[in-house]
């Protein structure tokens, strides 16, 4: 589904007092639900997913956490940690009803599975049957469904998403 089974969700921003917590900011609303589920994070560190387990997560607005992670004691270990982009396992995702999963792509370039471009993930939209992503493309914008399985990868380096789209489903789009 996503690189390595995860989603990036944001990045640690800063430090938060002396005992190591951190502020976790996050780009998209990760529901209670999910916050309920987690055990731990993984943060990319020089290209690998490195897990760290939560100690404790306090929601401090509905885009930014104070996190504190097991074996980072003091404000010089949070230091070393600020700006590392912040994963999720997506099977957190999967069972929420929450298009969380599909929001962690806005601002991605979507591109086709010959590898064209379709155009950048502007933002997500729940319609009542299914969660659309609303992608720019040559001044218009595309409805295309966010279906687990037409993604065949994503890059969260390049923010990049490959899709493998029916055939025709772009010009349907067209006005």
């Amino acid at each position: 589904m996503f690189e390595n089974n995860s989603i990036s969700v944001g990045y640690l921003f800063k430090s938060h007092g002396i005992h190591g917590e951190l502020v976790w900011r996050t780009q998209q609303n990760i529901g209670e639900e999910i916050l309920e589920q987690m055990e731990s994070i993984f943060l990319s560190i020089d290209g690998l997913r490195v897990p760290f387990f939560l100690e404790q997560i306090v929601i401090r607005s509905a885009f930014d956490f104070v996190i504190k992670l097991e074996d980072v004691d003091s404000e010089a270990d949070a230091q070393k940690l600020i700006g590392r982009e912040v994963l999720l396992e997506a099977s957190l995702f999967e069972n929420s009803g929450s298009s969380s999963q599909y929001e962690a792509l806005i601002g991605f370039i979507a591109k086709t599975a010959q590898g064209a471009e379709i155009g950048k993930i502007l933002r997500v939209e729940q319609f009542p049957q299914q969660v659309m992503w609303i992608v720019s493309r040559n001044d218009n914008e595309l409805l295309i469904p966010a279906i687990d399985s037409w993604i065949i990868k994503s890059d969260t380096q390049n923010k990049t998403i490959e899709l493998d789209l029916p055939e025709g489903l772009i010009d349907l789009n067209r006005a």
